[in-house]
């Protein structure tokens, strides 16, 4: 595959991300208005299952973005790959605060959300915001990839 269809294939998964950035950040503040009512619990659960269908276009990029890496042959152009690595080094934050953060702390709030006439709980609450504070953290360092892409420093 030549290097314009992975680069298609990687701005398509940034766009769709950043389509879910904004999404999520209405949904986090609906659940925020819903505090109490019998809707926060359903649309807490809908929300993290939504942010886990965001998680493959987290995907797309580390596969899209390595294949261009590779396909470009950077050490012997003799510059400064520094963004490179600072870019790199950002995906290994993203999986780590996915994987270890959202993703537990989403399948808390899962399962105490999925017997019938549960309620949500501080404890749940906590869970959720912990989870929440996760995919905030996440879209800045996106948003920082991003920037190094565009302004690639030292290149």
């Amino acid at each position: 595959m030549s290097m314009q269809w992975w680069l298609f294939f990687h701005l398509l998964g940034a766009t769709f991300g950043v389509g879910f950035v904004f999404f999520q950040i209405l949904l986090a503040a609906r659940v925020k208005r819903l505090k109490g009512t019998p809707d926060e619990g359903a649309l807490m659960k809908a929300h993290l299952m939504i942010s886990r269908m965001g998680s493959v276009f987290l995907l797309t990029l580390l596969v899209t973005g390595v294949a261009m890496w590779g396909m470009n042959d950077y050490k012997s152009m003799g510059r400064s790959m520094g963004w490179l690595h600072a870019k790199a080094f950002n995906v290994v934050l993203l999986y780590g605060l996915f994987f270890f953060v959202s993703v537990p702390n989403g399948k808390k709030v899962g399962l105490a959300l999925s017997q019938p006439g549960s309620v949500v709980t501080d404890e749940v609450r906590s869970a959720y915001r912990k989870a929440v504070m996760a995919g905030h953290t996440a879209m800045l360092l996106i948003l920082i990839n991003v920037i190094l892409g565009y302004w690639k420093p030292g290149y």
